[in-house]
């Protein structure tokens, strides 16, 4: 019998060029008396790396559980305020106004709604004293980091009385700069003006 140096199988029968066991060749071997021949080493199989095995198949097929996603609770979007300067407001000066206060962007049309001239940002309509309005009345802008009003040709004027001063100055015929706490009279109605 022949022992195959890869796995040790020993029964492999004389002549045999392969391990009946591993399949490994097998080297020509003389009988060497079992007292002088050397320990043999029995080494584990090796998977081959380029063999595949099937798949075995399960006895209970594994639970699917499809992962619910949980609810969010809703967080209101807050508007992001990087430059206070940009925010303004007008407040109505009139005692119980149908519109306490308005807020101001880059650029505001203040007038009466009109169907032919469309909508206006600011509609004096509700207010006492609308009658002195304009459609197109004025409009307030920031221009150069400043906050500007301007006539549009209105019928009864624009007038700013400053922060501080009693008096309303002269109906403006020009751009003029507004300041926070001067106060504003778009014909009849008044506003004070702020802005942080």
């Amino acid at each position: 019998m022949i022992t195959c140096s890869i796995c040790g199988y020993d029964k492999n029968p004389e002549g045999t060029e392969f391990c009946e066991a591993c399949g490994s060749e097998l080297q020509s071997q003389t009988k060497v008396p079992p007292e002088s021949q050397p320990p043999t080493l029995i080494q584990p199989l090796q998977p081959d790396p380029w063999k595949t095995t099937p798949a075995q198949p399960l006895d209970e097929p594994l639970p699917i559980t499809l992962e619910q996603p949980q609810p969010q609770p809703f967080i209101p979007p807050t508007p992001p305020i990087t430059n206070t300067a940009l925010i303004a407001k007008l407040i109505a000066k009139q005692a119980d106004a149908p519109v306490p206060e308005f807020w101001l962007d880059h650029s505001n049309l203040i007038g009466i709604f009109d169907p032919d001239m469309g909508p206006v940002d600011i509609d004096l309509e509700p207010f006492i004293g609308n009658e002195t309005v304009s459609r197109h009345h004025a409009e307030i802008y920031r221009e150069g980091g400043q906050w500007k009003i301007k006539d549009l040709g209105s019928t009864n004027g624009v007038f700013i009385k400053p922060a501080g001063k009693t008096r309303f100055n002269a109906k403006i015929t020009r751009p003029e700069t507004i300041n926070p706490g001067d106060e504003i009279a778009i014909a009849k109605i008044r506003f004070l003006f702020q802005s942080p």
